[in-house]
């Protein structure tokens, strides 16, 4: 049976429900109980950030995915009222420049397979799976790109999984940044 998580960055977690039996694939979106953290305050690799028990809790909240940075940041309360005034000069430049840890928890269904489908990050990224590298940032390239992996070998059915992501920019010249668009996970 092939079942579709859709990990959206800014995804859904296990509580979301799988399609019926008659429309497989089935699907999973995750568009909430995604957390953000800068990687120059994160002092741990992606091997440590996405297994269970990682401490997270200092972590800026992310109330639904897909979400830029920013938005996320406003949203927490570090900027307000980004777009009134001239408040958009508080945020600081370098803030553009900085790679950015997302970490969400999820609950896969059973199944033989697994793909793990992201259909836009800006602009690199790596990408962690249960303590496991899935993809390195030279794999994981282009503005709002697809790009596809089979995960099976690193998915827990039926149990908690932990996915970690860090979105590099496009130094210096890209203004949002992030995971855009819901991301999948096939188990077949």
């Amino acid at each position: 049976m092939c079942r579709i998580i859709s990990i959206v960055l800014l995804f859904g977690a296990s509580d979301v429900p799988l399609l019926s039996a008659a429309e497989n694939p089935a699907q999973i979106e995750l568009t909430e109980n995604w957390k953000l953290a800068s990687a120059t305050e994160v002092q741990s690799e992606g091997a440590a950030i996405s297994v269970a028990g990682f401490k997270d809790a200092r972590w800026h909240p992310i109330h639904r995915m897909p979400a830029t940075v920013l938005e996320i940041l406003q949203e927490d309360g570090v900027y307000s009222n980004l777009y009134v005034g001239t408040n958009m000069l508080s945020v600081p430049q370098d803030l553009y420049q900085r790679d950015w840890w997302y970490r969400t928890t999820f609950k896969a269904p059973a199944g033989d397979f697994y793909t793990l489908e992201f259909p836009g990050i800006n602009y690199r990224a790596e990408v962690w799976l249960n303590g496991q590298k899935i993809a390195d940032n030279k794999q994981v390239v282009g503005m709002y790109s697809a790009h596809e992996f089979n995960v099976t070998p690193w998915i827990k059915p039926g149990a908690r999984n932990v996915l970690g992501v860090k979105a590099a920019t496009l130094k210096a010249r890209i203004k949002k940044m992030g995971l855009r668009r819901p991301n999948q996970l096939f188990a077949d």
